[in-house]
């Protein structure tokens, strides 16, 4: 039996013992499982399973003679002929698919989007999402950070001092354009009382974060889009664009915001 023909049918449809038993019928033109069994070594429980596969393939024929049960194979051109019907049947369910598509997209719900995650280094890809949650279409923004512990752990004063510009500058006159409100949370640095002093100015509202609280790190709420970044030094994130999981961290906003003055 060529080891190239089976590898062949493996191709097609058969699997690898389906292949073995089926060639064998095609080379003593029928016989009993017994001989099948010889033939390719295969496991007696194994060559009946796969006899019967090959009988509902209609690739082998079960005839019982004098109540011995014996096994014909099809004429090697039914492999045409079946994979001929599977390809009709396969178009059927393809046209069934297409027509069937447009009505499903109807039912789902449109306000419901795939989660979409993606993890950062640098404040580049800060930037780049500060940016991207004035593009929301929200009136505005909620944002927790600690400014007092961001300094403690950016060592490197010429990149803390490029991120207080970024954050109190750029971001905020194009923020301003935008006329977008921030609503800031943050801890009782030496800036807090100046930040507030100038809330009005820049359309924010800033809440100080009491002694207890313990540390934080910096999360930003824009639309559907979560940000969550460590204050250490190189900037690691996290950007999640997901209702859900957004709304639940709106409300821990909401709740610690409350709690606060």
């Amino acid at each position: 039996m060529s080891s190239k023909y089976a590898k062949y049918l493996e191709e097609l449809w058969l699997d690898k013992n389906e292949a073995l038993v089926y060639l064998s019928l095609l080379q003593f033109g029928n016989a009993i499982a017994g001989t099948i069994i010889k033939e390719t070594k295969l496991p007696r429980a194994t060559v009946y399973q796969v006899l019967d596969r090959l009988v509902q393939k209609k690739l082998v024929l079960k005839i019982d003679k004098w109540n011995i049960l014996t096994y014909f194979p099809e004429e090697p051109e039914k492999l045409i002929a079946n994979l001929n019907k599977e390809t009709r049947d396969l178009r059927k369910k393809i046209d069934l698919a297409e027509k069937l598509v447009p009505h499903l997209n109807i039912l789902k719900n449109p306000h419901k989007k795939d989660p979409q995650a993606s993890y950062f280094e640098w404040e580049e890809a800060y930037y780049e999402l500060l940016e991207k949650s004035l593009k929301e279409n929200e009136w505005e923004i909620l944002m927790i950070s600690n400014s007092k512990y961001k300094k403690q752990n950016i060592k490197d004063e010429t990149k803390l001092e490029a991120i207080y510009n970024y954050e109190q500058n750029i971001f905020s006159t194009k923020r301003l354009d935008a006329k977008i409100k921030l609503r800031f949370i943050t801890n009782k640095a030496n800036i807090w009382e100046e930040l507030q002093k100038q809330d009005s100015e820049f359309l924010r509202e800033t809440r100080i974060l009491s002694d207890d609280f313990g540390e934080t790190e910096t999360m930003i709420i824009a639309g559907d889009n979560l940000i969550m970044i460590t204050d250490n030094y190189p900037i690691i994130g996290l950007h999640i664009k997901e209702a859900q999981l957004t709304t639940m961290m709106r409300n821990f906003f909401e709740f610690v915001w409350k709690s606060l003055k």
